[in-house]
């Protein structure tokens, strides 16, 4: 079996002065798929918690993450809507494995701002996956546990941060009791 191994190097806000208002956790990630290491701290920032969101999106099979999935995000907010800059792959289900390939990571806003893995077609246990990604975030939870209470003025946030953390710690539940972990 081919390694799948994501880690959180630095976590933070992106301003210690708004962290009552600040909706996403940022910081450095380090991702071997393979053999290769795909990122590491000179990749720079990105959104963690979204990004965890979506790792944990695609435990179990999920139409969304097929072709072209953006796991790992630079940026979104809570709306998970924000530039190309980010890692993609195909991610695919398949007889108790993960299998991923077509690697792509889109370093700069124009389309010949990338990198291609494309010798890299990993098949990973799913369990082994996904006992990878829940330790990720249970480490974005106790992020957010230690913080101070989020101030939100705007209605619209209130609903989605609602809606992030329900989606969030729903899928969480449901694979710490599946993967018994």
């Amino acid at each position: 079996m081919d390694k799948f191994n994501i880690k959180i190097l630095s976590h933070e806000w992106i301003s210690n002065e708004n962290t009552e208002t600040d909706l996403c956790s940022h910081g450095k990630l380090e991702l071997t798929i393979g053999e290769e290491i795909i990122l590491n701290e000179s990749d720079g920032d990105w959104t963690i918690s979204t990004s965890v969101l979506q790792l944990l999106r695609c435990i179990e099979p999920n139409p969304d993450t097929e072709t072209d999935f953006n796991p790992i995000m630079c940026c979104g907010m809570l709306l998970m809507l924000g530039c190309p800059i980010g890692l993609y792959f195909d991610l695919k289900h398949k007889n108790g494995k993960i299998v991923i390939r077509n690697i792509k990571k889109q370093y700069g806003t124009n389309d010949n701002e990338h990198v291609l893995y494309p010798k890299i077609v990993a098949e990973i246990n799913t369990s082994d996956f996904a006992i990878n990604i829940l330790n990720l975030a249970k480490e974005v939870k106790s992020f957010f546990n230690n913080e101070p209470k989020k101030n939100l003025d705007d209605d619209m946030d209130k609903e989605l941060w609602v809606e992030f953390w329900n989606e969030f710690n729903e899928l969480y539940k449901n694979g710490i009791e599946k993967y018994n972990c």
